[in-house]
Formats: structure tokens, sequence, C-alpha cells
């Protein structure tokens, strides 16, 4: 078993941070989308082909 440090422990945490911020604003613009039209599944489908799309360019 591999002795993990704190130092790699920092780095990991602020990796995850990021991916997670990443990820939480994009749900958020994507939920101000849909809040419009009150989630229906229209506007909820179209967003995730969205979001797909944007997450396949980077």
């Amino acid at each position: 078993m591999k002795i993990v440090t704190y130092d790699t422990y920092k780095q990991f945490n602020r990796l995850f941070y990021k991916i997670y911020f990443m990820l939480k604003t994009r749900l958020l613009w994507f939920f101000h989308q849909c809040s419009i039209s009150r989630l229906s599944f229209n506007c909820n489908y179209m967003n995730i082909s969205k979001i797909y799309k944007t997450f396949q360019i980077e």
C-alpha cells in the first residue's frame, strides 16, 4: 500500500475541486436554461445534448 503524503492529498483536493466547480457551473447553467419552461422534457433533452457537445470539445 502506498503512503499518501499530505502534498499529494492537497494536489488531489485541488484537482477534485476544479472538476467539481466546473461541473457545478455547467449544471447551474443547465438549470438556468431550463428554469423558464419548468424543466420540461423538451428543454431537458435539448440542453443535455448541448452540454454533451461542450464536454466533447474540451
